[in-house]
């Protein structure tokens, strides 16, 4: 996977951006790491929470393996070896979908570009 990470400074909070497909090939200019390895929240987990009030997800890194991320139910399932990172995590598939949805645009709603 590809990940960028863009500042709260840019877009009004972190956005950490998991990419299936290279975004540069598209015309992304934004720095790009490469081979990272992303796990979301398991959808059997949020399935079984509906109806119940539900904690907030948490991204973390690991510290023995730096380019591993996961989403985590909440802050106290976070593992020991995991560094909280602030912001959001999202996936897409390609560049060009993720410039398609809100995630794309800042706080005054212009695109993060």
């Amino acid at each position: 996977m590809y990940l960028i990470h863009i500042p709260a400074e840019r877009a009004g909070f972190n956005h950490w951006l998991y990419f299936n497909h290279d975004p540069r090939t598209q015309g992304c200019t934004h720095h790009v790491t490469e081979g990272v390895d992303f796990t979301g929240v398991d959808p059997n987990y949020l399935e079984s929470r509906e109806g119940r009030s539900s904690r907030f997800p948490v991204l973390a890194r690991s510290e023995k393996a730096p380019h591993r991320y996961r989403v985590f139910a909440s802050r106290l399932s976070v593992p020991y070896d995991f560094e909280i990172l602030e912001g959001f995590a999202f996936e897409f598939p390609t560049w060009e979908e993720f410039l398609k949805t809100p995630v794309a645009k800042d706080s005054s709603w212009r695109p993060i570009k």
